[in-house]
């Protein structure tokens, strides 16, 4: 495709292009207007069976990656 198949092809759907957002961001702008504006949310994070480190680490033991795929699957 060359530039101006290109320029023809947004030409032929320039309707589409622009009307279809359109009503996308008037229909998000109508369904959440009336939505709490505040949201709280809680989460633990842990690292340490990917990165090898926890309380009882040695350092030594065996930490490759079929190890950690088979702990984390």
């Amino acid at each position: 495709m060359n530039l101006i198949e290109f320029i023809r092809l947004i030409r032929k759907n320039i309707f589409l292009l622009i009307f279809i957002p359109l009503v996308m961001a008037t229909a998000t702008y109508f369904f959440t207007r009336n939505a709490d504006r505040e949201y709280s949310s809680t989460t633990m994070l842990y690292t340490g069976l990917s990165t090898g480190f926890n309380i009882e680490s040695t350092g030594e033991a065996r930490k490759d990656r079929d190890v950690v795929n088979n702990v984390i699957v």
